[in-house]
């Protein structure tokens, strides 16, 4: 009987163990960053970016809103570099050399993913953040990664200032 109580234990513990890395995800940004993700019930922490405001966005290379959103998230990004870490996921399917080139091209200068790299990421955020295939989209999380809020569309950058400047306190 105890042989099998600890049989059942030691099950119970790999089982634990094994969710508990399946929750953990690895991605290469386009610029060869490696960031490491955790999953957690109310949101995402990178390691990379503990105690930052985060903004994950979703955008494609053809959409004009996406373009045009580059520059105020890169002067974003300068501004609060202490505060704020800015992950994009491109979704238009452009492969790694692709998006290296479209970074180079509009001067990105905040981590980007191409879909495969992203990886879970993507549905992740489906999941917590309501993305639903609209671009631009973006997830904003807290400096303790819980999922804060989501909007998809142009948003304006003063409104994103004061969302920081909100979540960074």
């Amino acid at each position: 009987m105890k042989k099998i109580i600890a049989f059942i234990l030691l099950i119970a513990a790999f089982g634990t163990l094994a969710q508990a890395d399946e929750a953990k995800l690895s991605m290469t940004t386009v610029n060869g960053k490696v960031l490491h993700m955790t999953k957690t019930p109310k949101g995402l922490l990178f390691d990379e970016y503990k105690e930052k405001v985060l903004f994950v966005e979703i955008y494609g290379h053809r959409c004009p809103y996406c373009i045009k959103a580059i520059d105020p998230y890169n002067a974003l990004q300068e501004k609060y570099k202490d505060k704020l870490a800015i992950v994009s996921i491109e979704a238009g399917g452009y492969n790694d050399a692709q998006l290296k080139d479209f970074n180079e091209l509009y001067g990105i200068e905040y981590d980007n993913l191409s879909m495969k790299e992203a990886g879970e990421l993507l549905p992740y955020v489906n999941r917590i953040g309501g993305y639903r295939g609209m671009i631009p989209f973006l997830a904003i999380f807290d400096k303790k990664g819980d999922f804060y809020t989501s909007a998809s569309g142009p948003i304006p950058e003063a409104k994103l200032e004061s969302i920081i400047q909100k979540l960074s306190k």
